[in-house]
């Protein structure tokens, strides 16, 4: 009872002295004001000021927050600095800013928790990419763009090597903008030793070429246009050197269907590289000729639907893309594009 009576008493004398500290300073600028501010009257300012930014702050500092009495000499120096220069309103705003959010009930944010996970080590081998090429459980090309461990993209990196090139090559082109030196060397020596491997044996058919019987070239022809549109399909022929392996390669295929006219993937094959040359209606004859000779139609359902959006026929690529196997409309990327026309 004597406790809460006391604490009461305190209460009070703390709200009297900032009360009383106010009213001092208002008395004192209302007696600086006495005769037009006449210097008599400064004597009588500055005392009663003095007296009000006391009162002021011997209350303001009872009232400060808890973490803010950690330095008590500072706290006191720079309230009794506002009070004493700033009569009546410092005190005011100090009170507002510092004391009133304190004292009101504050509204509680329920937050979610945070989960942490730990990141999961490289496996010693990729997953089978038969259904997911690229971004499989696995997930290297998210470990090289996100992984802050360098060494963790470096082991992504390695890991391309026990992938197919149609899915290793992607993923290595990512890592060739890597910051870190080591990821884009390595990335870089295993993207030009496909390339070299590539070369190697062009370079082994072109010598295969020269010395063959007369009748048997139609065989190296193919093999010789099948590995340029390799390097044009895997991404590493760009430029003005696509285009120059492209049309090489056209030439290839043009010998070899001259030697083996009954060969339908001959006829894809080079109807797949006229369309990469922008010549839309001769690769949809080769595609023609293909079928003809015949190749599924559903093979060439996704060339078709190609050849369609180029042409700004999008009604026909819809109908195209509901012709692919069920199997076909699963896997990516195709899956995505399927969804993407609603042609599920």
């Amino acid at each position: 009872m004597l406790d809460a009576i006391s604490g009461t008493a305190e209460r009070l004398l703390v709200a009297g002295a900032f009360v009383g500290g106010v009213v001092l300073q208002m008395g004192g600028g209302a007696a600086a004001l006495v005769d037009g501010g006449s210097a008599a009257t400064i004597p009588a300012f500055l005392l009663l000021n003095g007296l009000g930014a006391g009162g002021c702050t011997f209350a303001l500092v009872r009232w400060l927050p808890r973490i803010l009495r950690r330095k008590r000499g500072h706290a006191i120096v720079c309230i009794a600095s506002l009070c004493f220069f700033i009569p009546a309103l410092g005190p005011l705003a100090l009170i507002a800013g510092l004391i009133v959010p304190v004292v009101l009930p504050r509204k509680i944010r329920q937050e979610a928790p945070i989960v942490a996970t730990e990141i999961p080590d490289l496996p010693y081998r990729p997953l089978i990419v038969s259904s997911q090429p690229i971004y499989g459980a696995v997930g290297l090309v998210g470990v090289i763009r996100h992984a802050t461990d360098a060494g963790a993209r470096v082991k992504a990196v390695m890991a391309t090597r026990q992938l197919a090139d149609q899915y290793a090559v992607p993923i290595l082109q990512v890592a060739l903008r890597d910051p870190v030196d080591d990821v884009r060397l390595l990335a870089y020596a295993l993207l030009d030793s496909k390339e070299r491997a590539i070369y190697g044996r062009i370079r082994q058919q072109l010598a295969r070429l020269a010395d063959a019987p007369k009748g048997t070239e139609g065989g190296i022809h193919k093999r010789l246009a099948q590995e340029h549109w390799e390097l044009v399909y895997l991404g590493l022929a760009t430029g003005e050197v696509r285009n120059h392996v492209l049309e090489t390669g056209l030439k290839h295929a043009r010998d070899a269907i001259t030697a083996m006219p009954k060969d339908a993937g001959l006829q894809l094959l080079l109807g797949r590289m006229l369309f990469a040359r922008d010549r839309v209606d001769d690769a949809e004859a080769a595609f023609d000729r293909a079928e003809a000779l015949g190749l599924p139609p559903r093979s060439l359902v996704s060339f078709r639907a190609e050849i369609a959006f180029r042409r700004r026929q999008f009604e026909r690529v819809r109908d195209l893309l509901r012709q692919l196997p069920g199997d076909s409309k699963k896997r990516p990327p195709m899956a995505a594009v399927v969804d993407y026309w609603g042609a599920r």
